[in-house]
C-alpha cells in the first residue's frame, strides 16, 4: 500500500464515459489529498481508465501492455464497467491482474447516467480509497443518481415504442391507399335492366279500293 498525500497522473480517460471518470475522482478527492500531476514521472501513482469493451481479461491485458514498468510508482486500474444496472455482477479484475505493483478495481457506470449508486461502487471507493490512504476517514456515500438513469432508459424505451408504432401505421396506411384503386378497377358494376312497358298497339284494318263496274259498247 502507499500512504499520504498522493500525485497521481491520470492515464487513458475515455471520453464517453468522462462523467463516469469525473464521479469517481471527485468522490476519491473528499477522502484522499490528491493532486494531479503533469507527467508519469513526478507522480507517485499511475491511475489507468480502462472501459471494458470485448472482455475484462483482454482489455486489462492491452491496458497494461502500454504502462512501463517502475518499481517506484504503484499503478491503479479503473475498470468501468458500462451498465445501467445497479444489480450487475462485474467480474472481478484483480484475477487478470499478473503484475506488481498494480491494483484494480472495479466500478459500474453509464455514459448517460455517470458512476452509478449502488453497494458495488461504494465497497469499490472505499477499496480505492484504503489503498491509496490506509489512514484517511470514511468514504462519503455516493450521492443518488440512479433515478435519473432509469428516467433515461425509460424515456429511450418509449420513444422507441412511438417510433416503431409510426412505422407500423405508415406501413398499413400506404398498403391501404395502394391496393383501394386496384379493387375499384377490378369491380364489376351491377347490369340494370330497364323493363320495357306492355303497350298494345291497336290493330288497323287494311282499306281496300273497290274498281268501279265499267261496261264498254261495241
Amino acid at each position: 500500500m502507499v500512504s499520504g498525500t498522493k500525485t497521481v497522473f491520470l492515464r487513458n480517460q475515455p471520453e464517453q464515459l468522462l462523467n463516469v471518470q469525473n464521479g469517481i475522482m471527485d468522490r476519491l478527492k473528499r477522502r484522499v489529498e490528491i493532486q494531479l500531476g503533469n507527467s508519469v514521472d513526478r507522480s507517485d501513482v499511475s491511475i489507468v481508465f480502462v472501459p471494458i469493451v470485448s472482455r475484462a481479461g483482454t482489455d486489462i491485458e492491452a491496458a497494461l501492455r502500454t504502462i512501463p514498468t517502475s518499481p517506484q510508482q504503484s499503478v491503479v486500474l479503473i475498470v468501468i464497467h458500462h451498465t445501467y444496472d445497479v444489480n450487475y455482477i462485474a467480474p472481478v479484475s484483480k484475477l487478470s491482474v499478473k503484475r506488481e505493483g498494480v491494483f484494480a478495481v472495479d466500478f459500474l457506470g453509464h455514459e448517460d447516467c455517470g458512476l452509478l449508486t449502488c453497494l458495488a461502487n461504494d465497497m469499490a471507493l472505499k477499496s480505492l480509497a484504503d489503498y491509496l490512504a490506509p489512514d484517511a476517514p470514511d468514504t462519503p456515500q455516493l450521492l443518488p443518481n440512479t433515478p435519473r438513469c432509469q428516467i433515461h432508459y425509460w424515456i429511450k424505451f418509449v420513444l422507441c415504442a412511438l417510433v416503431f408504432l409510426c412505422i407500423v401505421l405508415l406501413i398499413v396506411l400506404s398498403w391501404f391507399f395502394v391496393n383501394q384503386p386496384r379493387q375499384g378497377n377490378n369491380h364489376t358494376p351491377p347490369t340494370t335492366t330497364m323493363e320495357m312497358p306492355n303497350i298494345t298497339l291497336p290493330i288497323t284494318t287494311p282499306l281496300t279500293t273497290q274498281q268501279p263496274n265499267v261496261t264498254v259498247s261495241k
